[in-house]
């Protein structure tokens, strides 16, 4: 037979065949439209939401931060401007030219004096600074109010000037101006300008008014009047250059972007051509500079981009993976129920590829139609799709979802796919006659051809190593070796695929042993329904086991899926939550006011909408520990209020956040000090100088009722006898700057911290000092005062040194029983050089280390341990640390960027108080919970009353902005929502598939039953188990390992962009609403199958059945 006519016979046979069955045709061909449009909605979503994504940034981007500035100064020479000029369109206009929307050139001048100004009297200080300059597009955006437009003079420049400027200068159209250079002073070279005319903005607020580096309007300053003139460019290079030669000028080019018109495919190209560009300016034009964040904001959209595509890759493999098997199954059951027909051919003479050629053509009949239906099926449901779940914070739907060749392509791949898989499954069975298929009727393999040789082991085999390969580099990414960004390794999204068809492998060989040893446990009891519906899965398990393995990988899909997606919603908004800290978190400069007890907080507390307050203070410092130190993120908080306050995860700390925190309590004993009385007005020492060098000054250190720390001077340090120094009770201020504030108002009763001793070199001096009697001096009724006893000095037990941790051993405090006074022994305090602590003494129990939690990474990089002490700088001193606890992270503070310490903050700041000589506080911060409504940052600006205003951080804008970003959250949902759409599609397709064919395979059986006795209840049940059990186990199965799957699958997602660990690491989360949507539909085409499963068999005609069967 000819190929023509063998051709033709077989498109016969074939659209016949189809007509007969048109029923299990057509639901076989929704499978294959279904692979079709999935494959096509992922190119079409994914270049839908990389477009949505790239409009989302740059819309979001500063318009100037988009555009590209280049900036040439030099003579205004002709040829200087010329060759600028060429280099400048050549080099940078032409590379970018097809993503500008505008050109603009701006020339300035430098400063220019008129002499008609000099001449009235003024002066040089406070007479006009004019410019002239010249710039493109001018004309079109001024208003003209009188005269006209400059136009071309050989001896004189015709200018105009803004309404501002004549009005404050009393210039008029006609006027002429000779002007000289500022730089120069020479008033011998002049360029005579005229006034032609007189115009107005039209928007003053534009780009275009901002352009360069000079006023480009009129402006009035506290000494002169800023006034531009604008000409031709022509004749400024021309006529000015030969009134004024080599006059400095700036030579600006605005460039500007037409962001609208950057597409997605662009953006790397156009990111390279920008870094191209900026650096042929920066090494190849003279004098010039440039500005643009264009690169910047492409790569990190290319970065963004790249991390985004993980989850949709990987979920988009895994649902065509799952369709893919879907498409062996129905090929299988197409097969198994073809299987007789092909036998008949085969007895009848037919060759294998005749046969073949028959079943290719079958195949093409269903993907034609799939081919040209299934591309703009895609697109429509990505609209539809795009209108559900926006790309995007207030975009009605996904930008650009067009159908490109791509998705065509890979569309049809998916179509090629199945008639291939079709098509080689039944020559499978074409070896084989009518004999062979009698026989394997009878008896049906137990094990398929993939487990018989053992193709499920080689495929873990794989799936170990590509697990062992993602565990070892920790995410999906890979850096090339020669640098560059970070990309997708493909390879290593096909894992997880491959792990789940493998366990889908799996599963397919342990259900047939699970089978056998049940049913021996329920044949002597179980019903006889029961026993025969066993049996009849155990007799050919492969299809039952084959639906259930599509049950169960979908239903790991929509577990993932919905795994995934709710965890990557909820990791955005735990990151920004954990940037932010709190609801609101406040930067201010009352520092010293936060010290002292007074602050700010308590006002801000009393503000409608906010219900707790809390002060932290944050400091970038270093730490001296075993390993010679290392950089740290030092955070002190409130330990009691800042529970209430910071947001936190209990996942994130060893235990609750107040009970982690209670272990930064600092227990400081009540005996800090000496209080004085409470009339107390001075204070006096008897003190004889040791050794001592450069005349130390004798300070106190109080602290008032309020808790405010202040300094009094006793007096300088002379001689070498004893003698009584005393000094009244007013605040001094330490600081000689101008700008330092004076001394703090206070108010009794004080308490004396520390007698400390400073001189203009203090870490290079020694010294000794004798101590003897402490007087506190309060009046009395007439001129005398009273003078009494607080501190002997014959022992110290309740005295100690202010210790500095890096200098141990400098300083020292003894009772000296050699030096007297009046038969009195005296304390003898000394010092030698080295350390940076003051050199003082502080009355009060021993300074105790304070406890602090550190970052898990501090702890095993500095090689220490829980209890271990160590020293952390404050500035100009050190302080004591002594490691109480171990946390991982903490909000605001990232472990992977920088080893952080918490630590108590008041118990820091008492410590700066006392040990330093001027306090210098860290800044601090101010955290607030809200109670949902909102404070304006001008109430809290006014709250402050700082000096500078402070830093407001709201974690809901920070949410907002992550959860609106199309590349973090926002784009993943229609995605995700179509790929397990489309797979729970395909598996209710295949289950009433499997249903159909193994109710047409086994109806003459159903007729034997009913001939034995079997009820129609009793045969139904036969058929309702079979599809219950493969329905529930693999829904559980499958929800089961979905979980599995996720946790799994979870660390290797947690990559924010350029690679990064994500802050703080994820949390699996589940949208059990999405899985019970799911669930109902596999429920409701279950009770759809049974329905019309019971309908069918209760029309049963046994005796016509028998005899077919026996036909």
């Amino acid at each position: 037979m000819k190929f023509t006519s063998l051709l033709r016979f077989a498109t016969v046979v074939a659209w016949r065949r189809t007509l007969a069955d048109w029923r299990l045709q057509l639901a076989a061909g929704f499978g294959v439209i279904l692979a079709v449009a999935l494959m096509a909605a992922g190119v079409i979503y994914a270049q839908a939401l990389e477009e949505t994504a790239l409009r989302y940034t740059l819309r979001n981007a500063v318009e100037e931060d988009i555009d590209l500035t280049v900036r040439v100064f030099h003579g205004l020479e002709l040829p200087a401007f010329s060759a600028t000029r060429n280099f400048v369109e050549g080099r940078v206009e032409k590379p970018l030219s097809q993503h500008l929307e505008d050109t603009l050139l701006l020339i300035q001048t430098s400063t220019l004096y008129a002499k008609k100004h000099l001449n009235d009297g003024t002066t040089i200080a406070d007479q006009p600074r004019t410019t002239l300059q010249a710039i493109t597009g001018l004309v079109e955006r001024t208003e003209l109010l009188e005269g006209r437009y400059p136009g071309s003079k050989i001896d004189e420049l015709e200018v105009v000037v803004d309404l501002q400027g004549a009005l404050l200068l009393d210039l008029s159209v006609g006027q002429t101006l000779n002007l000289f250079s500022a730089v120069t002073g020479d008033t011998t070279l002049t360029v005579p300008v005229r006034i032609v005319g007189i115009f107005e903005p039209k928007n003053a607020t534009s780009t275009f008014w901002d352009m360069g580096t000079r006023d480009r309007l009129s402006a009035k300053t506290p000494n002169w009047v800023n006034l531009p003139l604008y000409t031709n460019t022509l004749d400024l290079v021309t006529v000015a250059e030969k009134a004024i030669p080599h006059l400095i000028s700036d030579f600006v080019w605005y460039f500007d972007v037409n962001e609208d018109g950057i597409r997605a495919s662009k953006a790397r190209p156009l990111r390279t051509t920008v870094e191209n560009v900026t650096d042929d300016i920066q090494f190849n034009l003279q004098n010039s500079s440039w500005d643009t964040d264009l690169g910047a904001v492409l790569k990190r959209y290319e970065a963004l981009l790249v991390v985004a595509r993980i989850p949709l890759f990987l979920l988009l493999f895994l649902a065509i993976g799952v369709l893919i098997y879907y498409l062996f199954l129905i090929a299988g059951l197409l097969g198994r129920l073809r299987a007789q027909e092909v036998a008949i051919f085969r007895s009848r003479g037919a060759s294998t590829w005749q046969v073949g050629l028959v079943i290719l053509i079958e195949g093409m009949i269903m993907a034609v139609p799939a081919i040209v239906v299934g591309p703009f099926l895609a697109q429509l449901l990505v609209n539809l799709t795009g209108h559900l779940f926006p790309g995007a914070a207030n975009s009605p739907s996904l930008d650009f979802v067009d159908l490109s060749t791509s998705a065509v392509l890979l569309g049809a791949m998916g179509a090629v796919l199945a008639v291939v898989v079709l098509t080689t499954t039944t020559l499978v069975a074409a070896r084989h006659g009518m004999v062979v298929f009698r026989s394997t009727s009878a008896r049906p393999p137990n094990v398929p051809f993939f487990l018989r040789y053992h193709l499920d082991l080689g495929l873990l085999i794989v799936i170990a190593v590509l697990w062992w390969q993602l565990k070892s580099r920790g995410s999906f990414l890979i850096k090339p070796v020669s640098g560059g960004d970070v990309a997708i390794d493909i390879t290593l999204l096909l894992g997880p695929v491959l792990g789940v068809l493998a366990a889908g492998l799996l599963l397919l060989r342990i259900f047939p042993v699970v089978l056998k040893v049940v049913s021996r446990f329920v044949d002597p009891i179980g019903s006889v329904w029961l026993v025969q519906a066993l049996r009849k899965i155990g007799r050919d398990p492969i299809p039952a086991g084959s639906i259930m393995v599509l049950i169960t990988l979908a239903t790991a899909l929509g577990v993932l899926s919905s795994a995934i997606l709710s965890t990557l919603e909820k990791s955005q908004e735990d990151q920004a939550l954990y940037e932010a800290g709190a609801d609101l978190r406040i930067q201010h400069d009352a520092r010293v006011r936060v010290a002292s007890g007074q602050s700010p907080a308590n006002q801000l507390a009393a503000l409608p909408g906010i219900s707790a307050v809390s002060d932290v203070f944050r400091f970038g410092t270093r730490a001296s520990t075993k390993s010679f130190g290392e950089d740290v993120m030092l955070l002190g908080v409130d330990t009691d209020a800042l529970p209430n306050v910071a947001w936190t995860r209990s996942d994130l700390s060893n235990g609750p956040l107040d009970q982690m925190l209670g272990l930064l309590n600092f227990d400081a004993p009540d005996t800090e000090g000496i209080v004085l009385p409470h009339d107390t007005t001075a204070l006096g020492l008897w003190v004889m100088p040791g050794r001592i060098s450069r005349g130390p000054y004798l300070f106190g250190r109080l602290q008032d009722n309020r808790g405010i720390y202040f300094n009094i001077m006793l007096g300088e340090l002379e001689g070498t006898d004893w003698y009584y120094m005393e000094a009244p009770i007013i605040p001094i201020q330490l600081s000689r700057s101008r700008n330092a504030p004076p001394p703090p108002v206070v108010e009794p009763p004080y308490t004396l911290h520390t007698l400390w001793f400073a001189s203009p070199r203090m870490g290079s001096t020694i010294g000794t000092v004798f101590m003897d009697q402490l007087m506190a001096i309060t009046p009395r009724e007439g001129k005398d005062v009273f003078r009494f006893e607080i501190e002997s000095f014959q022992n110290v037990d309740n005295w100690h040194p202010l210790e500095d941790p890096m200098a141990e051993g400098f300083y020292s405090l003894e009772i000296s029983e050699s030096v007297t006074r009046n038969h009195r022994r005296s304390a003898v305090f000394q010092w030698g050089r080295g350390g940076q602590a003051t050199r003082g003494i502080r009355a009060g129990s021993p300074q105790a280390s304070l406890p602090t939690l550190v970052s898990a990474n501090f702890l095993s990089g500095s090689d220490m341990e829980i209890g271990d002490e160590f020293s952390v700088s404050l500035g100009d001193i050190h302080a004591p640390l002594r490691i109480v606890g171990v946390t991982s992270y903490f909000p605001t503070l990232y472990p992977d960027e920088i080893p952080f310490l918490l630590v108590g903050l008041d118990p820091v700041f008492d410590y700066i108080a006392l040990h330093d000589v001027r306090p210098s506080y860290p800044s601090t911060e101010i955290w607030a919970k809200m109670d949902g409504s909102s404070v304006s940052p001008e109430i809290i600006s006014a709250t402050l009353r700082g000096n500078t205003p402070p830093d407001i951080t709201q974690a809901s804008e920070l949410v907002a902005d992550r959860v609106s970003d199309p590349l973090l959250t926002a784009g993943w949902s229609g995605l995700m929502a179509l790929s397990f759409i489309a797979v729970v599609l395909a598996s209710a397709s295949g289950l009433l598939l499997y249903t159909y064919i193994d109710t047409r395979e086994h109806v003459g059986e159903f007729a034997i039953l009913r001939t034995l006795g079997f009820t129609t209840i009793q045969v139904n049940a036969v058929v309702w188990f079979n599809l219950t059990l493969t329905v529930f186990f693999g829904m559980i199965l499958g929800t089961w390992g979905g979980q599995l799957l996720g946790s799994a699958i979870l660390p290797l997602l947690e990559v924010a962009e350029g690679g990064q660990a994500v802050t703080p690491p994820m949390a699996l989360q589940t949208n059990w609403t999405a899985l019970i949507i799911a669930y109902a539909l596999f429920g409701a085409t279950t009770i759809m199958t049974v329905a019309a499963l019971a309908w069918a068999i209760s029309k049963l005609e046994v005796q016509k059945i028998l005899r077919v069967a026996e036909a």
